[in-house]
């Protein structure tokens, strides 16, 4: 395709291409400002019926799966899809946010999966306040070192957790695996320079 045909197509698909990338860079947990992305999204890609909102909802989940730091926000787009459209929870949903339907606001749903989340606490903050793992994802370099300073600190330790699955499967989650999801450089430059963190070399 020449340049120049290229340029005048994302020219007439800008507005499209925007939201996408506002999507998928979601930075926000504002409620005025995620409720504009979705006024965004109903604008122009449900009433224009370019995606039906089931496909909304499944780029959705894809995108929070990126950049599950704001799955708060995913979520709260998602709900407002679901409860204008009528969304039913036999649809397709991801069993993920089926059960946050259920956690947050009761509603029934087929709950394949339910235990195994509530045993890993899935929560849509993703990891509670205060601790190492809230650290690295904020990449608070001065709360990341304290803990590491911490009786409690062990270097090999690692979690499981199904909003990670896409990434590491069923394997168990490390420091540096995390410091790698969340970008989280300066926790990263900390673990490979300081002795509290053991490399091994492949």
């Amino acid at each position: 395709m020449k340049n120049t045909h290229y340029s005048e197509l994302m020219n007439t698909y800008k507005d499209y291409d925007d939201l996408f990338v506002r999507l998928y860079r979601l930075h926000t947990y504002k409620e005025e400002e995620v409720d504009e992305i979705y006024q965004e999204i109903k604008k122009q890609l449900l009433e224009t019926k370019m995606f039906t909102p089931i496909k909304l909802i499944s780029i959705l989940y894809t995108a929070a799966k990126f950049n599950n730091r704001y799955l708060r926000s995913y979520f709260a787009i998602f709900k407002m899809i679901f409860d204008e459209y009528h969304i039913t929870t036999d649809s397709g949903i991801s069993s993920i946010f089926l059960y946050f339907l259920n956690t947050e606001y009761g509603i029934q749903t087929s709950g394949q999966n339910n235990s195994r989340y509530k045993l890993q606490k899935l929560s849509l903050d993703v990891f509670e306040e205060n601790t190492i793992y809230r650290a690295i994802m904020e990449d608070d370099i001065e709360k990341f070192m304290l803990f590491t300073e911490s009786e409690d600190f062990g270097p090999l330790q690692t979690l499981r957790n199904d909003l990670f699955s896409d990434f590491f499967g069923d394997s168990d989650i490390g420091f540096m695996d995390l410091c790698s999801y969340y970008g989280a450089v300066k926790c990263f430059k900390f673990l490979i320079t300081s002795s509290v963190h053991p490399l091994t070399l492949v």
